[in-house]
């Protein structure tokens, strides 16, 4: 449906054996590597989309919608009064 990947803002239900998308909410089937103990599953290591808070994927086919492009870089600068009289806006530019 929306193509949404297992975060950390899904809901699981282990017992139902699917999980909640936090995008459209479409009850999508448990994969086999999210079920089991909690450790295994929720672990450190054992699902880095479940445990980090940005995880990148390289995908493909019915992933993309459009050609790939080049990476986006956006700086965000305080200009307000607080930020020009503390100096701050200064020693980022």
């Amino acid at each position: 449906r929306c193509r949404g990947y297992v975060n950390v803002f899904c809901q699981f239900n282990h017992s139902g054996g699917h999980w909640a998308c936090n995008l459209c909410n479409f009850q999508n089937p448990l994969p086999p590597n999210y079920q089991g103990d909690y450790n295994s599953v929720y672990g450190s290591t054992a699902q880095p989309e479940l445990a980090k808070g940005s995880v990148d994927f390289v995908v493909g086919g019915p992933y993309i919608s459009r050609p790939l492009q080049e990476p986006i870089t956006l700086f965000a600068v305080d200009v307000s009064t607080v930020a020009v009289q503390t100096g701050t806006c200064g020693t980022v530019l």
